[in-house]
């Protein structure tokens, strides 16, 4: 069991396996989830043009130049369950949330691991990143004896596993009325539009079974 007042999974039905193996994991666990299943009916919360894109994409320095284009089908699915995530979150006032996406890979020990690392963090953090998205880690120069490390925006590192507060997802819900951009890069905007306070977990404690090749990324 985690130290963690609820725990919600994206998922897309018909990748039935990543359920299979998420389930278990979870069990092994002992955490109960809520599966997040839904598809839009309309996207009316997606808003794209060029410059929509290049104002938020040109924020941050990224390293490399991202074109402005329009966001797939999976991509749209994949941003519509995180946002049906954050508003059940603020609806139910639920302090503190995990949020996974379906092809998550759990380490050995990852309940009490969970709870170490919670433990350790400093209290005023808004999002936790636990996870091993894209292979992004703290530069090892500045690793230390700490868990928790403080990361300047732009802060996410995909969103296959993260921990948010409900003022964090009280501010997202009212400055994301509509996005544009991948929900990893929207999130990057918001939570910097937000002045978030972001922790990353190092090492981290969470793989993406895609990332892995254990499953085939639907996004990519």
């Amino acid at each position: 069991m985690i130290s963690i007042e609820k725990v919600f999974v994206a998922h897309y039905l018909p990748l039935t396996e990543r359920k299979i193996l998420l389930t278990e994991q979870l069990e092994k666990n002992n955490i109960e989830a809520d599966w997040i299943t839904d598809e839009p009916q309309d996207y009316n919360f997606y808003e794209f043009s060029d410059k929509l894109w290049n104002d938020k994409i040109n924020k941050f320095d990224y390293g490399l130049n991202i074109s402005a284009r329009k966001l797939r089908k999976a991509e749209l699915s994949l941003a519509y369950k995180h946002i049906k995530i954050f508003n059940k979150i603020t609806q139910n006032h639920i302090e503190n949330s995990l949020v996974l996406e379906d092809d998550v890979l759990l380490i050995n020990n990852f309940s009490k691991n969970f709870n170490e690392y919670l433990h350790d963090t400093p209290k005023d953090w808004d999002f936790i990143f636990i996870g091993s998205g894209c292979d992004l880690r703290i530069p090892i120069e500045k690793r230390n004896k700490n868990k928790a490390y403080v990361k300047e925006h732009p802060a996410s590192k995909c969103t296959d596993s993260f921990i948010i507060s409900l003022q964090a997802a009280n501010k997202i819900c009212n400055s994301m009325k509509t996005i544009t951009l991948p929900i990893d890069f929207e999130l990057n905007y918001q939570m910097s539009f937000n002045d978030l306070k972001i922790y990353w977990w190092d090492p981290p404690i969470v793989m993406q079974g895609s990332q892995v090749n254990l499953f085939r990324s639907e996004i990519q």
